[in-house]
């Protein structure tokens, strides 16, 4: 009963976020006009390890993180679905998709919790538009470095 009443009161103070965009897969994405897929991840695996990521899987079409939640995310996540001795923790994953005018790139974000027998709950966050919309800026950042003809140093200086 206290769980119905604490999931109520959260549900009623936050006003949903409206995406920034429709997109194909539902899930934030771009079109880059380059086929240099090995540039991509590095850029996406430099900045998602400078804000404390780490790399898990790293195959030819997708690359996937994994890293901490905030106190409130660490909170919800064992409230909802976790409990107190879970391990949980936020996945980001990136997938490169071949296109005839460049590369597609689809980025996804995920909350688990491991329960003590071993058992992984997750919950997509794709369609959190505060979470979506994040990714897509991260992504059509992404997008301008590597499309501009200008050098990605230049491109900070602006």
């Amino acid at each position: 009963m206290l769980l119905l009443i604490t999931a109520l009161a959260f549900a009623g103070c936050v006003a949903p976020v409206p995406k920034s965009t429709l997109t194909r897969s539902g899930k934030a994405e771009v079109e880059i006009a380059s086929t240099n897929v090995a540039k991509m991840k590095a850029m996406l695996i430099g900045a998602m390890i400078d804000h404390g990521f780490t790399l898990e899987k790293d195959s030819e079409f997708m690359i996937e993180f994994s890293g901490p939640l905030t106190g409130g995310e660490q909170f919800s996540v064992a409230m909802t679905f976790g409990n107190a001795s879970s391990h949980n923790w936020k996945s980001y994953s990136f997938m490169f998709v071949p296109t005839e005018t460049g590369t597609r790139v689809i980025g996804s974000c995920e909350v688990k919790a491991q329960l003590a027998g071993g058992q992984v709950n997750a919950q997509s966050l794709n369609d959190n538009g505060a979470v979506f919309n994040s990714i897509q800026s991260n992504l059509v950042g992404l997008k301008r470095i590597l499309e501009s003809p200008a050098t990605p140093a230049e491109l900070v200086k602006k």
